[in-house]
């Protein structure tokens, strides 16, 4: 085939077509292929933009104001050259149904119309190109003839002459090249539902089939007339026609546009591919979730998968299920046979309906929340306003092609347009960030990809008939064009008055759902994994052993985890913050420790040596020193643990890194001998110190998991020699604290042991293991 040339005059390309039909697309890829080939194309109004000067103003309205001031001026003076078309426009608006106000909306549009054309007409140089998707003269047809208030048919205008469409297209201004859209009729009705149309309305599919039947017959007619012979061009998505010579060949002139709207449509198609999402697939299943799956499919239980929350924890499989009423105990039995764990809110009673559970996979190590509904509950996760009657809608219409039956799209889009706007953030869509906006157009692609808006608009008729077609439609459209804030909060509005009967509570839970939004900065229901809780209770976890055994590095690993679950605390009880008792003292201590220089290292056997060497009269103030800093010690780690221990029983869990014992000479141990015998005040000083601190550790409470560490002693040197640490244990400390491991009062069922001789990965695994079966 040979390439065309390139024409040397300026080309004037008009893109005309129902509403929806895809002009702005394919104009936008005639002149991405237009620049590819280094010939100068732009869009009929960036044209227009820079030749009047206002190409520099990124607002767009403002632009669009100031090219309509320019293009009525262009308007004015070319008036004679187009006075008959101006005559039959006037004549078209004065006979169109509706107020003055739309009616002077339809002379704005015409005239800007025309102005454009006019400084296209009279502005473009040599080898440049300008196409007009939505400015063409011709498109002036689809509001000039058709019109909201019933779609009047072409021949009955005119007087009923049926030639009103001809009589058009011989009076308006025309381009080089007309290319006309032909797109199937369902299609246009399906975009315009979903997008929207200001002037078309979206009162109820009807009308919006009838209106767009309407517009495609006239452009049918438009594009039959004789003023359009040897310029028009018809494109169907796919491929391009052209107007045919007697031996089958394209019209030479046309030859060329033929080929850059070839281009354009390659482009568009590959947008439309870039922004087109598949069906929905989650990630790999866990063993916790195609187990639970499995049971539920044997027991022949009625469910379905919802689409979740976008943010979860990392390493963590999140499954929103909802289930059918009659079935919730035996599903909440399966769950407990699998060894899942219920959270509960630590505040507040818990939403009717709603259930969360979590599972442990020790194959991957992470954590599987099944997220358990037997009602379809909307709102933040904290506080649900509403609780819609959608669960026949739900569970009827489900789709089974993935490993998880699914809603189907029309089902799954009614759910979704109202949860965007009955949630807060959605009231205050300005504060959402622009990954949460773009991942919302994600999701809607993804549902309207799967369904028709008819059927939706059916569905939501039958199940939800307060919210009315015409305000689903506007929420729909709204979702589509990316309206602003306000827009989306005037809506929210209204879908929250029609829907006031499937509320929750009150004014005052409204206003206790705003205040929770604001306070937790929108993140919704994601924040308030802190406030969630074990229905069988809190925890107490404690990691103790030697020196160099991955206390603390394990304490912050199983903090990450179970944070993903619940609210978390981790707490250094080997050196526990003061208490605003004991802050003076200890800044007095390490002040003395200055001015006298750093003392040795305590070591498991300072309290028999302090004893042999500092007993009766010899006990000098060295040893009160000492004495004074064990007791601080010992009050400071018993604030620490009754703190944790607080906390656990309110239901959160504690990590522990080391945890104190009363055995004498252990680390994390008391370190004063009470057994001495004292003689003289100061021995008898240092006596009572040791009693004091030896009811204190007598007295501290048990975790309720406890994690006792080994490794080699090798081992130990050789992680501490790699530790980057000012001050590190010698190798003598080491060998003297691994034979000093205390011992503890707790359960020897809640008591486990680990080596950490492995690698982080399965060492962590074993500690998981340990805790789940506990936990």
């Amino acid at each position: 085939m040979v390439e065309p040339e390139s024409p040397s005059a300026p080309i004037h390309i008009a893109l005309i077509g129902s509403t929806s039909a895809g002009k702005t697309t394919l104009a936008r890829g005639v002149v991405r292929a237009c620049r590819s080939r280094g010939v100068e194309a732009w869009l009929s109004e960036d044209f227009a933009a820079r030749q009047v000067g206002i190409h520099w103003i990124r607002s767009g309205f403002a632009r669009r104001r100031l090219i309509e001031l320019a293009s009525l001026g262009y308007c004015l003076v070319s008036w004679r050259r187009y006075r008959e078309f101006h005559a039959l426009s006037m004549r078209l608006i004065r006979e169109a149904p509706g107020s003055w106000l739309y009616k002077a909306g339809l002379l704005r549009l015409t005239l800007r119309k025309t102005g454009i054309h006019e400084i296209v007409r009279r502005r473009a140089r040599d080898g440049q190109i300008v196409v007009s998707d939505n400015e063409p003269a011709l498109q002036g047809a689809h509001h000039l003839f058709v019109h909201p208030d019933g779609a009047r048919s072409p021949s009955k205008l005119n007087g009923g002459d049926p030639v009103g469409v001809e009589t058009f297209a011989e009076l308006a201004p025309l381009t080089d090249v007309v290319v006309y859209l032909r797109t199937p009729e369902q299609a246009v009705i399906d975009r315009t539902l979903r997008r929207g149309h200001r002037r078309l309305g979206s009162e109820s599919v009807e009308s919006v089939r009838r209106m767009v039947r309407g517009t495609v017959d006239v452009f049918e007619r438009l594009s039959g007339t004789s003023s359009l012979r040897g310029r028009l061009l018809v494109s169907d998505g796919c491929r391009v026609y052209g107007p045919e010579n007697a031996d089958g060949s394209t019209v030479r002139s046309l030859a060329y546009t033929a080929r850059l709207l070839e281009e354009g449509l390659v482009a568009a198609r590959a947008s439309r591919v870039g922004r087109s999402p598949g069906r929905r697939s989650p990630e790999p299943l866990s063993d916790t979730s195609s187990q639970l799956l499995d049971r539920l499919n044997q027991d022949g239980i009625e469910y379905c998968s919802l689409m979740s929350d976008p943010s979860s924890p990392e390493g963590q499989q999140r499954l929103t299920l909802l289930v059918d009423p009659s079935a919730l105990g035996r599903v909440r039995r399966v769950l407990a046979e699998l060894d899942m764990k219920e959270v509960l809110l630590r505040r507040g009673s818990r939403t009717p309906g709603e259930w969360h559970y979590y599972g442990f996979s020790p194959s991957t190590g992470g954590l599987t929340h099944i997220h358990l509904l037997s009602r379809v509950l909307v709102g933040p996760l904290h506080l649900r306003t509403h609780r819609l009657p959608l669960e026949a809608m739900l569970l009827d219409n489900v789709e089974t092609e993935g490993p998880l039956p699914e809603p189907a799209g029309a089902a799954e889009l009614v759910l979704f347009v109202l949860r965007s706007f009955i949630e807060p953030r959605s009231a205050f869509g300005g504060l959402a960030s622009v990954e949460d906006r773009t991942d919302a157009r994600a999701v809607l692609r993804l549902i309207e990809s799967r369904c028709s808006i008819p059927e939706a608009v059916s569905l939501l008729k039958m199940h939800c008939p307060p919210l009315g077609e015409g305000l689903f439609l506007d929420c729909l459209g709204a979702l589509h064009n990316e309206a602003g804030w306000v827009r989306r909060s005037l809506l929210s509005r209204t879908v929250r008055r029609r829907l006031r009967q499937y509320r929750t509570g009150g004014a005052a839970g409204r206003l206790g759902s705003i205040a929770r939004f604001f306070r937790y900065g929108g993140r919704g229901g994601v924040s308030r994994v802190s406030e969630r809780v074990w229905h069988s209770g809190g925890a107490l976890i404690a990691f103790v052993g030697p020196d160099a055994t991955g206390k603390s590095t394990l304490a912050g690993e199983t903090a990450r985890w179970l944070g993903g679950a619940c609210g978390v605390r981790v707490v250094h009880l080997g050196k526990p913050s003061s208490s605003p008792w004991t802050l003076p003292i200890n800044i007095a201590l390490r002040s003395l420790r200055a001015l006298r220089g750093r003392r040795p290292r305590w070591k498991p056997d300072a309290p028999a040596e302090s004893t042999r060497s500092r007993s009766g009269k010899r006990a000098g103030w060295s040893l009160l020193i000492y004495a004074v800093r064990a007791v601080v010690l010992a009050v400071d780690r018993r604030r620490a643990v009754n703190s944790a221990w607080l906390s656990a029983t309110r239901g959160g869990v504690v990590v522990c890194d080391r945890y104190p014992t009363a055995q004498l000479g252990a680390m994390d141990g008391p370190r004063l001998d009470p057994g001495m015998e004292a003689h003289g005040v100061r021995a008898a000083i240092y006596w009572m110190l040791s009693r004091w601190e030896s009811r204190v550790y007598r007295g501290l409470p048990q975790p309720d998991v406890l994690i006792r560490l080994t490794v080699s002693v090798e081992t130990a040197k050789e992680r501490n020699r790699r530790r980057d640490k000012a001050d590190k244990h010698t190798d003598e400390d080491l060998e003297s604290r691994h034979q000093s491991l205390g011992t503890w009062n707790t359960r020897e069922d809640r008591c486990r042991d680990v080596s950490t001789e492995g690698t982080l990965e399965e060492t962590l695994s074993r500690v998981k293991n340990a805790i789940w079966e506990v936990l």
